[in-house]
C-alpha cells in the first residue's frame, strides 16, 4: 500500500495474493501491470445490487503483490456464482471492516485481528489451508546479527506494526513486549505501521527498525520464493498457533448467496482451474468450518494491549 502522503492511484505488478493472506512471490514471474485506485471511494448500494458482489481485501502485502492473485479468484467466484465480483481494496483493516459494517462491501479476506473485533456479527464462509493447517503464528524478526535473546532485549528499541488490527503484526508481538516490560515501564522507543507484512520485514532486512512482528505465511513463503529479501534475518519469537485469516460474509448478504460463494470456494480445489488459482495465492484448499478454539483469547489479547496505554485503536 502506498506511503503517508503518495497519490491514491499506485501502479503494481502483479505478483501474489496475501496473508490474509497473503504470500508474496517474485514480481519477475509476472508479464503485466495491473492498476488499482486505492483513493476510490464505494458508492454505497444494495448488496449484490446488478448482479455485482464486492469483495473486499485488506492490503496485508504491498497493493503490487496483492492485485493480480486476488482478481483470479474473483474471477473464478464470478464464475461459479453467475456474479460479477468487484475487487475493493483499502489501505487499513479498519477501513475493510468499515466496508463490511456499511454494506460497501459484500464479502471480504480479513485479518484474524480484524475479524475478532467485527465477532458476531461476520460469518465466516470459507478460510484458506496451507501445509495441512489452517492456523499460523506470528514471528518476531530481528537481523542475524542482533544479539537479542528474547523479546525484552527488544524494549526501548525500534520496531515495527503492520497495522493496529494485525493479530500477527501488531497485536501479539505488543501483548508479548509489555509481558516482559511490566506494569508502567515503556514499551518500544519507536514504532511505526507499514500497512504490510513483506514492508515490515524489509524494514528489518534494511535496519530501518531493529525488530518487527510478521505473518508465518508470508515470512515462508518469502523464504522459499524470495530468499534473499530474508537471508539476513532470524526469528527471536513464534507465537502459539492463531486461527487463519478468514473470507467472511457482510451481515446484509443474503444466505443464498453466502451458500453459493462457500461453495464455490471449498470446492475450488477439486478442478485445475481452481487448483491453478490457489497455488498462486499459496493455499491448498479452502474449508469451511475451522476450529472456533484457534479464534478464542485474541480479543482479551487485544484488550490487554489497548489497557496498556497503546492510543491506536
Amino acid at each position: 500500500m502506498p506511503r503517508q502522503g503518495q497519490k491514491g492511484r499506485v501502479r503494481r505488478r502483479a505478483v501474489l495474493a496475501c496473508a490474509i493472506v497473503l504470500l508474496p512471490v517474485g514480481c519477475d514471474s509476472r508479464p503485466a501491470d495491473v492498476e488499482v485506485d486505492l483513493s476510490r471511494r464505494t458508492t454505497e448500494r444494495t448488496p449484490s445490487e446488478a448482479g455485482v458482489l464486492r469483495f473486499a481485501i485488506g492490503t496485508m502485502l504491498t497493493p503490487r503483490e496483492t492485485a493480480k492473485e486476488y482478481r483470479r479468484l474473483a474471477a473464478l467466484l464470478g464464475t461459479r456464482t453467475g456474479r460479477t465480483i468487484e475487487v475493493i481494496q483499502r489501505p487499513s483493516y479498519p477501513e475493510t471492516n468499515s466496508l463490511l459494517e456499511s454494506g460497501g462491501a459484500d464479502f471480504a479476506f480479513v485479518c484474524t485481528g480484524a475479524y475478532v473485533v467485527l465477532m458476531p456479527s461476520p460469518e465466516i464462509l470459507a478460510v484458506p489451508v496451507v501445509n495441512g493447517k489452517a492456523t499460523y503464528t506470528s514471528l518476531i524478526l530481528v537481523k542475524q546479527s542482533d544479539s537479542a535473546k528474547d523479546i525484552a532485549d527488544l524494549l526501548d528499541s525500534s520496531f515495527a506494526f503492520v497495522d493496529p488490527l494485525s493479530l500477527t503484526g501488531r497485536i501479539f508481538p505488543e501483548w508479548s513486549a509489555r509481558k516482559a516490560a511490566g506494569p508502567g515501564r515503556r514499551v518500544f522507543s519507536e514504532t511505526t505501521y507499514t500497512h504490510s507484512h513483506s514492508r515490515s520485514i524489509d524494514l528489518v532486512a534494511t535496519g530501518r527498525v531493529r525488530a518487527a512482528g510478521v505473518d508465518s505465511l508470508v515470512f515462508d513463503h518469502m523464504l522459499q520464493n524470495a530468499p534473499a529479501r530474508v537471508a539476513g534475518l532470524r526469528i527471536l519469537q513464534r507465537s502459539q498457533q492463531f486461527g487463519i485469516p478468514p473470507i467472511v460474509a457482510s451481515p446484509r448478504l443474503s444466505p443464498e448467496l453466502r451458500k453459493a460463494l462457500r461453495a464455490a470456494l471449498t470446492l475450488m480445489h477439486l478442478t485445475p482451474e481452481g487448483r491453478e488459482v490457489l497455488a498462486g495465492l499459496g493455499f491448498e484448499r479452502f474449508v469451511a468450518e475451522p476450529d472456533p478454539k484457534t479464534y478464542q483469547g485474541i480479543s482479551d489479547m487485544r484488550q490487554s494491549v489497548l489497557a496498556g496505554g497503546n492510543r491506536r485503536p
